[in-house]
């Protein structure tokens, strides 16, 4: 027959069970506290790299760099990315999570100088880069048993710029894809036909020439492979496409879309509209279209309908769309959002807002949406699209008469005459797809993003014996918006 189990049988089984019990606790604590740190650690690493890259940009960038504008502009980065402020201030030139200091371009601290240590009360005339060293901290959920309520964590970064690191005449760049993309995505695939780039174009991976007779008056460089397949090759004016290192983003952790709002570091300074407290007040829902401005009362602050122009000043979207259909849209702007925009009609003619000295003088449309894939070569998963076309007013783009072979770097209205679908300045998707359309159509600034398509073409019969050439698309760097002209910076650490 079965033996009867004891009291202290018993006894035993209850103190196993709760051993087991608790150990379980321990475990499960340790694993939430280790998964709360693993998470601040990356948060506070971003913190970090942004906040670097934030002050080498800085230091390169402004003619006298400040150093008190220096340390409000790194802790606002950081500060962004989840690091807590230490006196209340969000934004100035305090903070106690926050240790910086100066170093050379090859990011080693600048001992050289008598202080190196931020804050010096000055700018070292050798620094060409900043280090950032950043405290954080989580609640804990298991170890505040033995008196252990917060986890720390730390971070560091260092970013440089550094003058000559690719070759010569990279940094004037029309076009950069800056994705680590398949060759099968096109990452930067000029499939239209009878496009003048004046300026470089560059490829992190792949470059793809698919339209026929396309002219390159800049060099043409790619990071992995180049192919020109079309029936009439491109002309490659400086010299055939070359492999170079990959160029990065070059706006990388500089700001992000809500460093744009009407009362942030960016946007306080310029006039700005919050199309956010617009859309949420209305009827409207979902993008930041034609419509919804036109339902605003004669002489509303965004849009005018008699000339279909959008008033000057950054319009920033939050996590809202832009959509913008309408004949003849024109305005000196800059659209700044979290989502996508979509620019469509004929006559279209956009010049960016952003004044100099500012972070990116001449920004004309920024989308920071991440897109699934960034690659994806297909215009419906583009962040930016224009796809607008010429109209009435001038169609095409074509040399002036008395100059039919002038380009010129600096000024293309010297050379060409431009057509009525004009976008000036810079138009930069952080983390998604760009594709262009529209025959005549003239972009003068730059293209970046982690992928792009270029469409647009001209009829060559259209000129006959003796007439200017049209041209298709026409693409021209321009050095006046670039933020730091002649620098590339990067994290070395």
């Amino acid at each position: 027959m079965p033996r009867p189990i004891s009291n202290t049988e018993s006894g035993q089984s209850a103190i196993l069970f709760a051993f087991v019990i608790i150990v379980m606790v321990v475990m499960t604590g340790l694993a939430i506290d280790g998964g709360s740190v693993l998470n601040l650690r990356r948060v506070t690493q971003n913190a970090a790299d942004s906040g670097a890259l934030a002050g080498a940009y800085h230091i390169v960038s402004s003619p006298s760099p400040d150093e008190t504008f220096l340390q409000e502009t790194i802790n606002s980065v950081i500060e962004a990315n989840r690091v807590p402020d230490s006196d209340g201030i969000p934004g100035n030139a305090t903070n106690d999570n926050v240790t910086l200091y100066y170093t050379d371009d090859e990011g080693q601290p600048l001992t050289s100088e008598p202080c190196y240590i931020i804050p010096c009360g000055y700018v070292p005339i050798l620094a060409r880069g900043v280090g950032v060293e950043v405290d954080n901290q989580v609640p804990s959920f298991f170890l505040g048993v033995i008196d252990q309520d917060l986890l720390n964590v730390g971070a560091g970064a260092v970013a440089v710029a550094r003058r000559g690191v690719v070759d010569s005449g990279q940094a004037n760049n029309a076009l950069i894809a800056f994705g680590d993309c398949e060759f099968e995505d096109f990452p930067l695939d000029s499939s239209a036909y009878n496009i003048d780039y004046i300026g470089g174009v560059h490829s992190a991976s792949h470059l793809e020439n698919r339209g026929d007779d396309n002219h390159y008056h800049g060099q043409a460089t790619y990071g992995e492979s180049f192919r020109d397949r079309a029936d009439i090759p491109g002309t490659y004016e400086p010299g055939p496409p070359f492999q170079v290192a990959p160029l990065p983003d070059p706006y990388a952790g500089l700001f992000t879309v809500d460093d744009f709002r009407c009362d942030g570091s960016i946007g306080s300074t310029v006039t700005c509209f919050d199309m956010t407290k617009l859309i949420t007040s209305t009827h409207w829902s979902g993008e930041i279209d034609t419509r919804l401005l036109r339902h605003e009362p004669p002489g509303n602050p965004y849009y005018n309908e008699t000339t279909n122009e959008l008033r000057p000043g950054l319009y920033y979207a939050g996590p809202y769309p832009f959509r913008f259909g309408v004949t003849g849209l024109n305005g000196t702007v800059t659209l700044v959002t979290s989502d996508t925009i979509k620019i469509t009609e004929s006559d279209v003619q956009l010049t960016g807002y952003m004044p100099d000295g500012s972070i990116l003088p001449g920004l004309l449309m920024y989308s920071g949406k991440q897109a699934e894939d960034p690659c994806a070569n297909r215009p419906p998963d583009a962040v930016i699209n224009t796809t607008g076309s010429v109209g009435s007013v001038q169609p095409g783009v074509y040399h002036a008469d008395d100059k039919p072979e002038c380009v010129n770097l600096s000024d293309p209205s010297g050379c060409y005459e431009l057509g009525s679908l004009q976008y000036i300045g810079i138009i930069y998707a952080s983390g998604g797809h760009i594709a262009t359309s529209g025959d005549g159509a003239t972009y003068v600034g730059s293209l970046v993003a982690p992928s792009m398509r270029i469409n647009g073409y001209r009829n060559r019969s259209e000129g006959g014996p003796g007439q200017p050439d049209k041209v298709g698309v026409l693409f021209v760097f321009n050095s006046a918006l670039t933020p730091s002209e002649g620098y590339l910076i990067f994290l070395v650490e």
